[in-house]
């Protein structure tokens, strides 16, 4: 479970607790996949092309899909590299290297933990 905006304000009260997650890959939730075996991406409103929440490899209104698909390759993103040589355990590894913590309340799944330090990730990478 993914809870995100209204539904953490209205149903916080039904959701189970967060806790620290040990390890864990894409793949081992129901609906994902590793990065390097996608069955599947969204288009999203903005017209990225997102293989989960807010993982975009690219925009349709900049370059085709066609474009996109064919010239994905993970291993070029030192997230996405950092994903699929250790899953979310590497990924907080990387994250530390550059200075961001996990959240010390813990998290719903890997996906909401994984979600939180790319974010992060990327704004110090852009700021």
């Amino acid at each position: 479970m993914q809870p995100a905006g209204k539904a953490l304000k209205w149903l916080g009260d039904y959701l189970p607790d967060k806790k620290s997650i040990p390890g864990g890959n894409c793949g081992d939730l129901p609906y994902s996949s590793r990065l390097d075996n996608i069955t599947c991406v969204s288009v999203e409103p903005d017209g990225n092309i997102s293989l989960c929440k807010n993982f975009s490899i690219g925009n349709a209104g900049e370059r085709s899909m066609y474009d996109i698909i064919q010239n994905y390759d993970p291993y070029k993103t030192p997230v996405m590299e950092a994903i699929l040589q250790g899953g979310i355990a590497k990924l907080v590894g990387f994250a530390l290297q550059n200075g961001i913590l996990t959240d010390p309340e813990g998290y719903y799944s890997i996906c909401d933990e994984c979600t939180d330090l790319r974010h992060r990730l990327a704004e110090i990478r852009s700021g």
